[in-house]
């Protein structure tokens, strides 16, 4: 059995609320047709759609700041 601390557990939740945003992310820029030039802004974003934990490591890509920021650009 596999026991993760407090931390490793907030920081898989962080990851996985990060994915979804991309991933919603490109799904409406699909239906918009968003142009490739508009999409590079959110390039920290996207890229880490099937990221595993250990490869995030840009610094704040994981914070709620940066989260809810990218949240309230979708919604």
């Amino acid at each position: 059995m596999i026991f993760f601390s407090w931390v490793e557990t907030y920081k898989l939740i962080m990851i996985w609320q990060l994915q979804d945003l991309a991933t919603s992310l490109l799904e409406l820029w699909n239906l918009m047709d968003t142009p490739i030039e508009e999409q590079q802004v959110f390039q920290n974003v996207t890229c880490n759609i099937a990221a595993s934990e250990h490869e995030v490591t840009e610094p704040n890509t994981l914070s709620e700041d940066f989260i809810n920021h990218v949240s309230d650009m979708i919604l």
